[in-house]
């Protein structure tokens, strides 16, 4: 497999990466944990950023149920604040729709 890749300068290979990575039925996704309030124990929200958008799941016990899930041609606009009231947070815009979690 490395000796097909050889020929690839590293922009070539990278692109080919992202385009067979994009094609997987399970897609990986990177979570991030979201807090209400600083004084929170667990979790309440889990962010999920995923090759084809963004996933919003409530934390019920240990298991997560899905809210919403919004592809990336519907994301205009994603925000990470850092607040010295607030601490870090984010915001999104949705196709005109203004959500913050």
């Amino acid at each position: 497999m490395h000796k097909d890749q050889f020929a690839l300068t590293a922009s070539e290979a990278h692109l080919k990466f992202i385009k067979e990575c994009s094609h997987l039925d399970d897609v990986p996704v990177h979570y991030y944990r979201l807090y209400k309030d600083k004084k929170e124990l667990e979790a309440s929200l889990t962010l999920g950023l995923t090759l084809r958008g963004i996933q919003i799941f409530q934390n019920v016990g240990s298991v997560r149920q899905l809210l919403y899930d919004f592809p990336w041609t519907n994301v205009g606009k994603l925000v990470f604040v850092v607040s010295p009231k607030r601490g870090v947070f984010f915001s999104t815009r949705l196709s005109g729709l203004r959500r913050r979690f």
